[in-house]
């Protein structure tokens, strides 16, 4: 059993947000150490396959442990690798837990512990009140890993579009240096979706396109400096993988375009979508326990974020795409943090533990890509539903 900190370091870098965040994507079992000068002992939050599933602080116990954590503002953290046995009290996903913490704090109702600013612990695109603009989109990084399959360097300009959705481009990039915008092209000009930073992909990925076609384009928000690659290296690589674990894969990346759709709409009229929400049963029921994971064989489904404010819409799934707990996944869907809806349902179960084991047997560079994708859909996820329910 490993029993060592993989990942520690100060609240005033990180907010407690942003480390769930990354325990969470990354699927991490094992125990959040939490040490203040400002209070006594150590508060704990305990992990299972990325889910906060218990947490103490001083004398709180459970969820409220886990809220009272977002107050602080200068306390040191350590995660530790190890095995977790302890009961479980918290029910919530992380989306949730991040969206609710966050809003308590902006309210008053958690306790600064700290000289720090208490809205600095706020994350962009949390807060229900958030501006819907090019600079509180969320921006996404993630970790290089290996890069011996690089062939050489380029280097673009701000400002420079880098790549457009409707224009293949020949090579595979990764972001090496700098950030760049991702838009939506749409009739009323562009929208802002996310920002991307090192360590994130651009390029169409042989034998892993999405089903949708959208105009998408992406500008250098400052100078970029990118790595390039050539496709076939993941064109074999993708080929050794199995057919279930393609339209998972293929299933992440339409959930990202779905929400990017979402995101457009917020400015539009969404009343025949969500008519045809309402019209559905429940096939998942948001906060329930993690549910057996399945490729749909026939029907459709709508993904819905139910809010205080009412029900946000984020994806539509349909025949080939996955429903349930994907347990190398944490994207702030169902069943955590969104409900499954749907009229008619055909679906085949795939066995989890089978597909946990293939995807710890695939290459770095397929698995850095898929987690790449998680992270795009879990940060669009939380803008979208910081957005509130769409106007009717």
């Amino acid at each position: 059993m490993i029993d060592e900190i993989v990942l520690s370091g100060m609240f005033r870098f990180l907010t407690l947000g942003e480390v769930l965040q990354i325990l969470g994507t990354n699927g991490s079992t094992g125990v959040l150490e939490v040490a203040s000068d400002h209070a006594s002992g150590t508060s704990r939050v305990f992990f299972s396959m990325g889910d906060p599933i218990h947490a103490t602080c001083l004398s709180d116990q459970g969820i409220d442990a886990l809220y009272s954590l977002f107050g602080w503002t200068d306390g040191r953290f350590g995660f530790r690798d190890m095995e977790t046995t302890c009961e479980r009290t918290i029910h919530k996903g992380i989306m949730d837990i991040i969206m609710t913490g966050s809003q308590m704090l902006d309210e008053g109702k958690i306790k600064v512990l700290g000289s720090g600013d208490a809205s600095r612990m706020m994350s962009a695109g949390l807060q229900r009140a958030v501006t819907y603009n090019a600079d509180s989109v969320p921006l996404i990084e993630r970790s290089f890993g290996q890069l011996n399959y690089l062939v050489g360097e380029e280097f673009f300009e701000s400002g420079r579009k880098i790549y457009n959705r409707t224009r293949s481009i020949p090579w595979m990039y990764i972001l090496l240096e700098g950030s760049v915008n991702v838009f939506r092209e749409t009739w009323g000009g562009r929208i802002p979706v996310c920002r991307l930073g090192p360590g994130t992909y651009l390029g169409d990925l042989p034998n892993f396109k999405s089903r949708d076609e959208r105009a998408v384009s992406v500008v250098a928000d400052e100078d970029v400096t990118v790595g390039v690659f050539s496709p076939g290296i993941l064109k074999s690589q993708f080929s050794k993988i199995s057919i279930p674990m393609r339209s998972i894969f293929q299933s992440l990346t339409h959930r990202w375009v779905e929400v990017t759709d979402r995101l457009v709409e917020t400015r539009g009229n969404n009343a025949e979508l969500r008519e045809h929400i309402m019209e559905g049963s429940s096939y998942i029921e948001q906060g329930g326990e993690p549910s057996v994971p399945a490729l749909i064989h026939r029907g459709t489904a709508w993904i819905v974020h139910n809010s205080e404010d009412g029900s946000i819409p984020l994806v539509q799934l349909g025949p080939g795409d996955f429903v349930g707990s994907i347990p190398f996944l944490k994207i702030g869907h169902e069943p955590g943090d969104a409900s499954v809806i749907t009229q008619n349902l055909d679906t085949k179960s795939l066995d989890a533990e089978k597909i946990l084991a293939e995807f710890q047997r695939i290459s770095p560079l397929v698995s850095n890509f898929c987690q790449y994708v998680a992270n795009c859909v879990t940060e669009t996820t939380r803008f979208v539903c910081a957005l509130g329910p769409p106007d009717l």
